[in-house]
């Protein structure tokens, strides 16, 4: 399905702090994790944030299955940018400088 459903991941070029929907998730994951944020839980978050690098990954891939897979009227393309859009949503708030 990737091949031909390819497209421009939409991003919100204001700091995060700016941004109006500023990540909930990730202010709650530093609060509750602050000192954790290391070691195998850095490694996980990069993971995480490879697996969604851009709309042909596997993670925004298994995702627009699933839920096309649920409601097949969705759109493909905004289901495979807005996942890309909120994993690198979710790890910029955490501010952490991922390798």
């Amino acid at each position: 399905m990737s091949g031909a459903h390819q497209g421009l991941v939409r991003r919100d070029l204001r700091p995060v702090a700016q941004r109006p929907w500023r990540s909930h998730s990730s202010c709650r994951v530093r609060q509750r994790f602050e000192t954790d944020l290391v070691g195998q839980t850095r490694t996980a978050l990069e993971d995480l944030a490879s697996n969604f690098a851009d709309p042909t990954a596997q993670g925004p891939e298994a995702y627009a299955e699933t839920v096309i897979g649920m409601d097949p009227a969705l759109d493909w393309d905004s289901l495979v940018n807005d996942a890309v859009a909120a994993v690198d949503e979710f790890i910029s708030a955490l501010r952490l400088p991922l390798t």
